[in-house]
């Protein structure tokens, strides 16, 4: 029930968030949306279906894991 309070365009804000500010997005990201983009990625991985939309997933499941465990961002100096 609480994977029906995010839509699909939430998933790709957060991508953006990620992509954009790096670990400084995470303050924007609950924690339970983020357990929630790993169980759709995960059981995408798991899945036997040979569809174009599962293919998608996967891509997009590895991408915002690149995004997500990139180089430290949030403590640096100017």
């Amino acid at each position: 029930e609480e994977m029906n309070q995010w839509t699909g365009f939430d998933l790709i804000l957060d991508l953006y968030r990620l992509h954009y500010s790096g670990s400084l997005a995470l303050r924007l990201i609950p924690a339970n949306r983020l357990q929630h983009y790993e169980q759709v990625f995960q059981a995408a991985n798991r899945s036997q279906e040979s569809s174009e939309f599962i293919r998608q997933l996967r891509d997009l499941g590895v991408i915002f894991h690149c995004f997500l465990n990139g180089k430290a961002d949030a403590d640096f100096e100017l």
